[in-house]
């Protein structure tokens, strides 16, 4: 028994044939993708990638740069996943807002960019593997009112491309969340922080031994002129220490993933 619906697409009129539970179809005439729901049919498009897989480690480098964290991050893992956004048009512009609750998304974090786009079908033959395309699950209205607009608000579904990357920094392992357009990080763990504390506390650990070396030789000698040269080489020597250390962490990471 043949279950399909016959609607006329939304773009060039043609009849599509849809199938019962279909979420998904392609006009076969226009090649329009939409995205099919009770209210009726919305233009469903994808946001073509700008980033490429060996563009995620200096990206990510210079975030943490931005926030002083000087340190080159060891890629782990990266898992390209597509997340929809509704294109809710109201009062002459037009405002974005997740289709789905995920935890790829955090309040205020995440953004669409500007890019180009292609009509999309994720459940086409062609289409990304279902894993990788999250289906939305907020409709258009309850999204439109969330924006203030008007429930019967015109929309389209968007798709933008986002990595979730698991990446190294010396002894620990952080996650970020990052846009596959522009490289904007939306969010990340607390981790990176973390590794700029801890740095940080033995920076002042050192200092602070510094600072009790050289009043325990002033005492000793009670040669204040010495026991400042003596301090000031003992400052040059922990600094070199310190460093000696980071870049043999980092080495480790570099060999292991090797």
């Amino acid at each position: 028994m043949d279950d399909r619906i016959a609607l006329k697409c939304g773009w060039c009129q043609a009849d599509v044939m849809v199938q019962a539970e279909q979420m998904f179809v392609t006009c076969d005439h226009c090649k329009a993708s939409l995205y099919m729901d009770l209210a009726g049919q919305r233009p469903t498009y994808r946001i073509l990638p700008g980033i490429r897989e060996n563009d995620i480690g200096p990206c990510i480098g210079r975030w943490l740069s931005e926030r002083a964290v000087q340190m080159t991050p060891v890629i782990r893992e990266v898992r390209e996943v597509l997340i929809p956004f509704w294109r809710v048009e109201h009062d002459g512009r037009e405002d974005f807002i997740p289709a789905v609750e995920s935890p790829y998304i955090r309040a205020g974090s995440a953004s669409v960019p500007s890019g180009d786009r292609e009509f999309f079908n994720p459940e086409s033959p062609e289409g990304p593997p279902p894993e990788k395309c999250i289906r939305p699950d907020v409709p258009l209205e309850e999204a439109a009112l969330r924006l203030g607009a008007p429930a019967d608000s015109p929309g389209s579904l968007v798709y933008v491309p986002v990595f979730d990357v698991r990446y190294s920094l010396r002894n620990l392992t952080a996650q970020v969340i990052m846009e596959a357009v522009t490289g904007r990080v939306w969010f990340s763990d607390p981790e990176a922080s973390r590794v700029r504390s801890s740095k940080d506390t033995r920076l002042k650990i050192a200092v602070a031994g510094v600072l009790l070396a050289q009043t325990f030789l002033a005492v000793i000698f009670k040669n204040l002129l010495l026991s400042v040269i003596t301090a000031a080489i003992f400052i040059l020597v922990s600094k070199a220490v310190l460093e000696i250390i980071g870049s043999g962490q980092s080495e480790s990471l570099a060999e292991r993933d090797g």
